[in-house]
């Protein structure tokens, strides 16, 4: 979280200054740092993100299916054992 008087323009212009203070050579070209939303660190493809959100959907709709169809065999298993136990 950024404060109130400071711009991205200006961390991003420190970042740049803390790069050629502390690399050099090679390492200079190499590394850039820039800020980045947290929304956008595994969407967005411009800053290296590789996900695809319709693939947390499809496993988000996996994953609900499977603890329904869990919920749903514990309360069959718990019935017919209810089941067996009146019967004694």
């Amino acid at each position: 979280m950024l404060k109130s008087s400071t711009t991205k323009a200006q961390i991003n212009d420190a970042m740049a200054l803390l790069v050629k203070k502390h690399y050099t050579g090679r390492d200079l070209q190499v590394w850039k740092f820039k800020l980045q939303p947290l929304s956008d660190m595994h969407f967005n493809p411009d800053l290296d993100g590789y996900a695809d959100k319709k693939y947390f959907v499809g496993l988000f709709f996996i994953g609900l299916f499977l603890i329904i169809t869990a919920c749903v065999n514990f309360v069959n298993l718990a019935t017919a054992q209810a089941l067996n136990r009146s019967k004694k």
